[in-house]
């Protein structure tokens, strides 16, 4: 299936421009290119500027393919939304009206991330005809989602994931960059985006952390001992 990014939808499809229709390519583009992952068994390549930083804000849509006997042209499709257009704005009304003046008064059990935005959808529900509760859960599976797919489009997400599997892991960034190396194979060091150093596993790493902290992978920098600054890899519940 498909997959957008909202509110920054745009993919790129090469190494060289943006999609026309989101933005012509700039410096800032350019210097993020080291880092953007291809998902697993190809496809498209993410924006890595919205899609693993921890600032991200963004909620993943999955579009269902359309079946044969219901494909139709866009003019036949724009017809029928101009007859149902009145409906759909008059919900969208009674939506915010209801959201005004519940908000007030809506304050989440617990605040997720982008938390104004979810209060305003917990305010507008009863308008929406969604019972209590229905848009956290919803929005908690899709930042679960986000998190495991931010981890996969890693080449070294899962590789982290394999370490801390094993048991807590100290050591340099220079050392764990030899550590992926060995588990991931020759194949795998191919791979576009592969790291080349201790520094770049270090970035890479520091993009993924709170992630893999969501998946359940503690990464910790330690205090710089004899000029040493070394990383701890471990799963949460050996935490305490």
């Amino acid at each position: 299936m498909p997959s957008l990014e909202i509110p920054s939808a745009g993919k790129i499809r090469s190494l060289i421009d943006c999609d026309p229709w989101w933005e012509p390519e700039s410096q800032w583009h350019i210097d993020w290119k080291g880092a953007v992952p291809t998902l697993p068994g190809g496809g498209f390549i993410f924006h890595q500027a919205r899609f693993l930083q921890p600032t991200a804000t963004q909620a993943l849509l999955e579009l269902p393919m359309i079946p044969r006997e219901k494909r139709r042209v866009e003019t036949d499709f724009w017809r029928e939304f101009e007859q149902v257009r009145p409906g759909i704005l008059g919900a969208l009304l009674d939506a915010v009206a209801c959201g005004l003046k519940n908000l007030p008064t809506t304050r989440p059990e617990s605040c997720p991330r982008m938390a104004d935005f979810a209060t305003w959808i917990v305010a507008c529900e009863p308008a929406l005809g969604w019972a209590a509760g229905t848009f956290l859960k919803a929005y908690e599976r899709n930042r679960d989602e986000a998190n495991s797919l931010s981890v996969e489009a890693s080449v070294i997400g899962t590789l982290i994931q394999e370490i801390a599997a094993q048991g807590e892991w100290i050591g340099t960034a220079t050392e764990l960059l030899k550590k992926l190396s060995d588990l991931g194979g020759e194949d795998t060091q191919k791979q576009w985006g592969w790291p080349k150093n201790g520094r770049a596993v270090s970035g890479q790493l520091k993009r993924i952390a709170p992630n893999l902290r969501a998946e359940g992978v503690i990464v910790n920098w330690l205090p710089r001992m004899s000029g040493r600054r070394q990383i701890q890899i471990l799963r949460a519940e050996t935490v305490g």
